[in-house]
């Protein structure tokens, strides 16, 4: 011992080291425990809206069709009035 420690110094300094990195090492798990939490939650809100979006997008997609139909009805209706017109008129 050229430091003039004896062996129980050292082993004293040492486990106060260990309890001091126990102590921060509990911290940082009750941390990183607390984060874990969070992104589950995050998680689970970033699901729930990818499903929102998901039935908005059936639900636009839906609504798109029937308006393309609706309105190629109406223009054929159009067409067939015109030419009855048309006729009518003799043109």
């Amino acid at each position: 011992m050229s430091d003039g420690y004896t062996v129980k110094e050292l082993l004293d300094e040492l486990r106060e080291e260990t309890k001091e990195q126990s102590t921060v090492l509990t911290r940082v798990c009750t941390s990183l425990e607390g984060i874990e939490k969070h992104l589950a939650q995050l998680n689970s809100k970033v699901a729930s809206h990818e499903k929102r979006h998901n039935e908005s997008e059936v639900r636009f997609s839906t609504f798109q069709t029937r308006a393309s139909i609706i309105f190629s009805v109406i223009i054929f209706v159009a067409v067939v009035a015109v030419n009855r017109v048309i006729a009518y008129i003799g043109l």
